[in-house]
């Protein structure tokens, strides 16, 4: 179901078993109370409570008080005509508003308390939703009246036990932070974000719109026909419907038409100053040397995102993949290359992203994160350097905060199925918890490259240069590289071409490959590569390459590739 039919769902459950109160996180204000709205005239009528009459609907704000709200159609003459009553099928659009004249102020907690206690449904005729607009910052763990808690609870639990046909309805864009007090008379709704129906549903308005206009065609010429509302809705996925309205006006005024491309650069400038980037992956495992077993798994695991799979007995999507080991050794550029290997969007964060100062900031965050990817799916999820997350186990130093982390990701592991692959890279595992390690199906260590994958990462790198690999001395330099990772080799030879270039553009010769090489250095310490090694072992890792030691005998890592 989409966020605003889990919405109805929940306002008709609650209203007829006589739940008084409501709290509903979503960043989409307007239309929660538009669909409030329309419950009330439409929905309501239906429940036991109200007799088949419609519900008025208040909304409060701390800057106006309440304030009444409506439903209304636009008339020939342009004027509005509210909405009293609506029959179950009338698919017209309305415009939701105040309803002049019909003001309650109010000052203080007391003010709203007593406006919501005094109204009387009989004596009005008609029950009623009082909605409370940013209802978090008076009802979490320090109110600013604590003596406001009580009220509230006395409150709910008068309405609930009355049967009264009246709703409060607390709206928030951040998770909540329910007091103990009140978590048995508020029912928390947590919506996600426009799946793709509704994103087609408001791209779509824009699109007819303009075409049935024909000044606005004449405006906007390269809507005549237009016919890729699917593609530019898949460009919207993980924006609020505010958000998609905001990038189809901006994209109408670019570039004249509804455009993807216009707005998936805008997305991911955005997205960008929320820590969170759209991976474009510009390479496939083809351009990424050795790594075999590691794109074996991922070619077996290529088809599981299609409705064949699930045809065929799989009961849900995979869940993820974790990449640890040495560093420089492909974990990031695997994880980028996945995405263009399973053609699947990609999201990646920093695990630094997530922590906040604040006491729930990086649960928060987590949660926000994890919603976006899910409106996205299918996706990758990718969360670099992951043990940032879990660093503290303990919650006195760091709130809680990791401990709530570890919780979002495991409920979400386990529970959603929309398709979210997550894909953690790490440098040092053994702060990953063990119940998490679980939830992967891939757990991979990233072991020094062998011979064969240096020599074909040394050739991938030179090609990227328009020569040919086989006009170096590769297995000198292959010889020379023992201890290297693929970073270092990169490195090196971008150092070897540096040089060349630097000393009149001339072609590069092998002295300078065995220069550079000789700068960049070896990648990592013998002592840190064997702890990680036996750390692999230990933990029973599946061998992401066919990695030989420095004395080129075998690593002996177990090969779990059949899990």
């Amino acid at each position: 179901m989409s966020a605003m039919d889990i919405l109805d769902t929940r306002l008709g459950e609650c209203a007829n078993a006589t739940i008084s109160g409501i709290a509903i996180t979503s960043p989409e204000e307007h239309r929660c109370i538009e669909r409030i709205c329309d419950f009330a005239i439409r929905g309501a009528r239906s429940n036991r409570t109200d007799n088949n009459n419609p519900r008025k609907v208040y909304v409060w704000h701390q800057s106006t008080g309440f304030v009444r709200y409506g439903l209304f159609e636009l008339q020939e003459d342009q004027t509005f005509l509210v909405q009293e009553t609506l029959d179950a099928g009338d698919e017209r659009r309305f415009s939701c508003r105040p309803i002049a004249g019909e003001v309650i102020p109010t000052e203080d907690y007391d003010d709203i308390f007593d406006v919501i206690e005094e109204y009387d449904p009989k004596a009005e005729n008609s029950g009623a939703m009082f909605v409370l607009c940013d209802w978090h910052n008076y009802i979490g763990l320090s109110p600013k009246e604590p003596a406001a808690l009580d009220r509230q609870k006395v409150l709910l639990t008068k309405i609930a036990t009355s049967a009264q046909p009246k709703n409060i309805v607390m709206l928030s864009p951040q998770r909540w932070n329910i007091p103990v007090e009140l978590e048995q008379v508020i029912r928390v709704v947590d919506l996600p974000l426009p799946d793709k129906e509704d994103r087609m549903i408001c791209v779509n308005y824009y699109a007819e719109l303009i075409n049935s206009n024909p000044v606005m065609l004449e405006r906007y010429p390269l809507m005549d026909n237009f016919d890729g509302v699917e593609a530019v809705a898949d460009a919207c996925a993980g924006l609020t419907n505010v958000q998609i309205q905001n990038m189809s006006l901006m994209s109408l005024a670019h570039s004249g038409l509804l455009d993807k491309d216009f707005i998936l650069a805008e997305k991911r400038d955005m997205l960008k100053n929320s820590g969170i980037e759209l991976i474009e992956p510009k390479y496939g495992f083809e351009d990424i040397g050795g790594l075999g077993p590691t794109k074996e798994w991922a070619a077996r695991y290529r088809n599981r995102f299609t409705q064949a799979a699930f045809d065929y007995g799989f009961k849900r999507y995979p869940r993820g993949m974790f990449m640890t080991g040495i560093p420089g050794t492909g974990k990031s550029m695997v994880s980028t290359a996945l995405c263009k290997e399973w053609g699947l969007n990609g999201i990646r964060i920093k695990a630094n992203d997530l922590k906040g100062s604040l006491v729930g900031e990086s649960e928060e965050k987590t949660a926000n994160i994890l919603k976006m990817a899910e409106a996205n799916a299918p996706c990758i999820l990718v969360v670099d350097e992951a043990e940032k997350m879990f660093a503290s186990t303990d919650a006195s130093r760091d709130g809680g905060a990791s401990q709530g982390v570890l919780s979002l990701f495991l409920t979400f592991m386990q529970e959603s199925n929309k398709g979210v692959f997550v894909v953690f890279t790490l440098n040092n595992m053994s702060v990953l918890p063990r119940e998490l390690v679980d939830r992967f199906e891939g757990r991979f260590f990233f072991d020094l490259p062998s011979p064969e994958e240096r020599d074909a990462i040394f050739r991938i790198h030179i090609k990227r240069f328009e020569r040919n690999p086989d006009d170096f001395d590769l297995e000198k330099l292959v010889n020379k590289t023992d201890g290297f990772n693929g970073r270092g080799i990169e490195a090196a030879v971008s150092e070897a071409f540096g040089t060349s270039f630097s000393d009149n553009a001339r072609e590069p010769v092998d002295r300078d490959f065995m220069d550079a090489l000789d700068i960049i250095g070896a990648a990592v310490d013998q002592k840190t590569i064997e702890t990680l090694r036996e750390e692999a072992k230990a933990k029973s890792l599946m061998t992401a390459n066919h990695s030989m030691s420095s004395s080129n005998a075998a690593v002996e890592i177990n090969d779990f590739s059949r899990i």
